[in-house]
């Protein structure tokens, strides 16, 4: 019993032994033991997977685990018991037997004069039908119950973490199930939520669930369920909750769990932390990269490295070779680049590959990558989001024979070349976004940026059987994710520089705070990061092209990057530029474009800048979807004002052509004369009957409101 207690890798099971003394004997502690391996399993692969409820595994006799391990007992080549006979570091791998003369045993293990195959080919085979077999174990008994499939059965009852939630608005103390997809209240809690006038819904007397607690086979008593909010630090969402008689504990499911960041999803990586494996690779995907075989090939020379990271640069190579990432070059090769080791925060390596004289020879894909304004408006009912990330994302392509030369490489110890997709390639974006495109295909409710996928729904329902779908269809296609960076089921989620919620898009406030903290600027070159800031964000405010005016005529007078404009740094270039960072305080979201809303475009110009303002209306009422603002160049600058106001239509319209062009909408401006301008009776100049001309593939219906009503107006005017 003491060396079970010393020796045992499990705390549970050394915690269960010490807990009950010597009342335990050896079989109970062989039950006990097999009893959490299963559990230990389970756990393991929730998360790859959708059960209806939870099972209790049959445990795997005895003997079959005796057998298992008698068969695998020796390496075949040299009879030691720490390894199998495949390791790498067997000694008999390459000495030659004194008996035979066959290389990869010792005379020990010899069996030639038998006649027979070597025990180390019999010991594979066996081994590999108990691996089968030890599978087939697993599967049967996932499937295998001590009653029936109407169960959800309850594994911790008793011990185990706990945290301390709100759950309609009633502080409670949740132990946290991992073994149960359903949460549990005591007639207790309930009792005191009640009490305590917590905000439920849904409430349900009789519940058609039955829960059976872990080792029984009696099922619990249910008092009712219902739904409520709960609430774990910042994190919200919504759940249903099941009151038993009785009980001694408030248990929080591992579905809910994971929601609120307590619990997090297995997902498969491809680093193993004893031996490297090949990494996985898109099945069926076979790529080669346009060359352009008139471009003639250069060989560069070896770049010397620095003398602390020749060894992880070593390691990195060993490691990419052993992944099946790499493979070494023999003989000469017309492409040679030169490697750029990157040292990353965490201290380990990144082998980059400086391609810039290759990509002179490779063709571009010319696959679009997707803007945000194409992507944004298939969110337009997105209340919860996932986003996964894919982990080391090009190599999971595999490269043509014959367009691997390209990528070769020099390094201390010779040539290597990629057999997988690299970072570098100037095609390679383009070829990941079409290649990861084709495998989503069919998944609803899911976008992609080259490795970023969002998936997203309406509700936890809809978002669930998305998100299920879309990891069936990855894992069908050998994609490994960076579970470090992946977040689940989140009501905001920031993806390509934006937040996104169910109320709309805004940008993330580290660019809000980078502008905000911006000191005045000293030269041309700072001016123009400055600005370079706020366009990023400049559809989130509404009048900039008159705003930034003051600052735009100092990078009119063609100075140099590093010319020095504090002697022109004046009162108003200072008001614009506090103007600037007093807009961003407090930025307001934008509403996601739903083609089948009502869209109205509104429009107005002022002496030095246009302005519009996208909006679209329903049920619920008006919402912003963007804003527009364009600086008038000196020629414009000098046309009438009813020439301007023509313009700012014009543009507009132009401007917002991606939602416009195909659908019906109004036009609104504050200029009288424009509503018979623009009519089909009007006989206007000749610049202002070319723009009419140019609007005549789109489908508006033009009306006049007065500046004081018109939105657009502060968009162009201090």
């Amino acid at each position: 019993m003491e060396q079970i207690t010393e020796k045992c890798s499990s705390d549970d099971l050394r915690k269960k032994i010490l807990k009950t003394g010597d009342k335990m004997t050896l079989d109970d502690i062989i039950s006990e033991a097999n009893a959490l391996e299963v559990i230990e399993r389970q756990l393991g692969n929730f998360g790859g997977k959708k059960l209806e409820s939870q099972e209790v595994n049959k445990i795997i006799t005895r003997r079959e685990r005796n057998q298992d391990i008698r068969k695998r007992a020796a390496c075949s080549r040299c009879g030691s018991t720490n390894h199998f006979a495949r390791d790498s570091k067997c000694p008999a791998k390459t000495k030659s037997c004194h008996k035979c003369g066959i290389i990869g045993h010792f005379q020990r293990q010899c069996r030639t004069r038998d006649g027979q195959k070597r025990k180390s080919d019999r010991e594979e085979e066996t081994h590999n039908k108990d691996l089968k077999k030890f599978k087939r174990n697993i599967e049967e008994t996932a499937n295998v119950a001590s009653t029936s499939k109407q169960f959800d059965y309850i594994f911790n009852v008793n011990t185990g973490p706990t945290v301390s939630c709100e759950i309609g608005g009633t502080e409670v103390n949740m132990l946290i199930d991992s073994g149960c997809n359903h949460n549990l209240i005591t007639d207790r809690t309930w009792q005191f939520m009640k009490r305590s006038n917590s905000n439920v819904t849904n409430q349900n007397k009789n519940p058609q669930k039955k829960f059976v607690a872990y080792g029984s086979g009696t099922p619990l008593k249910l008092l009712g369920a219902f739904d409520a909010d709960i609430k774990l630090g910042k994190r919200l969402d919504q759940a249903t909750f099941y009151v038993i008689s009785g009980g001694t504990r408030n248990l929080l499911g591992k579905i809910t769990a994971t929601s609120l960041g307590v619990l997090q999803i297995n997902i498969p990586t491809a680093v193993n932390n004893v031996e490297w494996k090949a990494f996985p690779k898109f099945k069926d995907v076979l790529v080669e990269i346009p060359i352009d075989k008139s471009i003639k090939p250069v060989a560069q020379p070896y770049r010397r490295i620095p003398i602390p990271l020749e060894v992880k640069v070593e390691d990195k190579i060993k490691e990419l070779l052993q992944k099946d990432i790499i493979e070494e070059v023999k003989g000469p090769s017309n492409w040679v680049s030169p490697i750029v080791p990157v040292l990353k925060d965490n201290g380990e390596v990144r082998l980059c590959v400086d391609m810039r004289r290759a990509n002179v020879a490779i063709k571009r894909e010319n696959h679009p990558l997707p803007t945000m304004d194409q992507l944004l408006p298939k969110m337009r009912e997105a209340k919860l989001f996932t986003k996964l990330d894919i982990q080391d994302a090009f190599h999971h392509i595999e490269l043509h024979p014959d367009s691997r030369p390209i990528t070769t490489f020099i390094t201390g110890k010779g040539l290597f070349r990629f057999k997988r997709m690299m970072f570098g390639i100037t095609c390679a974006p383009e070829i990941f976004q079409k290649t990861l495109e084709r495998i989503l295909l069919g998944c609803d409710g899911v976008i992609n940026f080259i490795d970023d996928i969002l998936v997203f729904g309406k509700d936890k329902m809809e978002h669930d059987d998305r998100l299920e779908k879309v990891l069936k269809v990855l894992d069908s296609y050998n994609v490994v994710l960076n579970k470090e960076k992946c977040i689940y089921r989140a009501r905001v989620v920031k993806f390509l520089g934006h937040e996104l919620s169910e109320s709309g898009v805004r940008p993330l406030d580290k660019y809000l705070s980078a502008i905000k903290n911006f000191r005045a600027p000293a030269t041309i070159s700072e001016l123009q990061s400055f600005l370079g800031l706020v366009n990023f964000v400049g559809k989130w405010i509404p009048h900039l092209a008159t705003t930034t005016e003051p600052l735009k005529e100092l990078l009119r007078q063609k100075a140099g990057r590093n010319s020095d404009i504090t002697g022109s740094w004046n009162e108003a270039r200072q008001a614009a530029f506090n103007k600037l960072k007093a807009s961003l305080v407090d930025i307001s979201c934008l509403g996601y474009y739903n083609p089948k809303d009502k869209t109205t475009v509104i429009a107005d110009a002022s002496p030095v800048g246009l302005g519009a303002v996208l909006i679209q209306t329903n049920d619920e009422g008006s919402r912003i979807i963007a804003y527009g603002n364009k600086t008038l160049t000196e020629c414009e600058r000098r046309y009438c004002q009813t020439e301007k106001e023509a313009l700012a239509l014009v543009w507009a319209i132009e401007h917002f052509n991606m939602f416009l062009y195909g659908k019906d909408f109004d036009l609104v401006t504050d200029h009288k004369p424009l509503e018979t301008i623009f009519g089909p009776k009007s006989k206007p100049c000749a610049r202002i009957e070319r723009w009419v001309l140019r609007l005549q593939c789109y489908r508006f219906n033009i009306k006049y409101s007065p500046g004081k009503n018109n939105i657009a107006d502060p968009l162009s005017r201090l």
